[in-house]
């Protein structure tokens, strides 16, 4: 492993710890410099804002999932399903812990995040559109994103705030239906894809998700 690698693992690794601590919003550059021994200059060349350092761990969680889902399940599963299955997945994973969930809460009461958020979900998507050929182009499926992404903001905070009761796996079904119906799939598809889905989904054990991301991202440790 080479030395860029090292420090970038010793700030997420850091960073993940501060953030579970005192939450996001409250934690400094300054505070992620002085816990990972370098200075705000050296942080500051590696991840330019606090943001792309929660980008990162976003990234991380959620390729992590998609990889898992591909080392187990690729060759069983076509292109929508995979996506529900993986949207499950992650919205399960992601409430699996509190730390979790706070930092999934405070992502999405930022507007930067969300965009964030939006950015790697489209990436993520048109991978697996391309993959199984499914005749969905790049701005059908950003537009798509965009609508459920701020739809689950909203969602996940009435959550928080308790002015709405939604288990999460209902979340996960009805940001599903909005994506595919923003795509112009029919609602008995949807409605297919989402009961296929949510099956498999049911078969993961979440805790065999979080080992497998443990092992992969070195940051990511309780």
């Amino acid at each position: 492993m080479n030395r860029a690698f090292i420090q970038k693992e010793n700030i997420l690794k850091n960073s993940f710890i501060l953030f579970k601590d005192n939450g996001y919003s409250k934690t400094t550059t300054r505070e992620i410099a002085s816990t990972s021994s370098i200075n705000k200059g050296l942080l500051h060349y590696y991840y330019k804002q606090k943001e792309d350092i929660i980008l990162e761990m976003f990234s991380d969680i959620l390729t992590g999932i998609k990889n898992y889902l591909d080392c187990n399940y690729k060759d069983k599963i076509n292109g929508l399903t995979y996506y529900a299955t993986l949207n499950i997945l992650f919205i399960r994973t992601m409430n699996s812990k509190q730390y979790f969930s706070d930092m999934l809460y405070e992502m999405m009461m930022y507007r930067t995040l969300t965009k964030i958020k939006i950015a790697k979900t489209v990436d993520i998507c048109y991978i697996i559109i391309k993959d199984y050929n499914v005749p969905i182009t790049k701005y059908q499926l950003n537009l798509a994103v965009i609508v459920a992404v701020g739809a689950e903001a909203e969602l996940i905070h009435s959550m928080k705030e308790k002015e709405i009761k939604m288990t999460y796996d209902k979340l996960a079904t009805t940001l599903n239906k909005l994506l595919f119906t923003m795509l112009k799939i029919n609602e008995n598809e949807i409605k297919i894809t989402n009961e296929e889905s949510m099956k498999i989904a049911d078969t993961i054990n979440i805790e065999d998700i979080l080992l497998y991301l443990k092992q992969n991202y070195s940051w990511l440790q309780d």
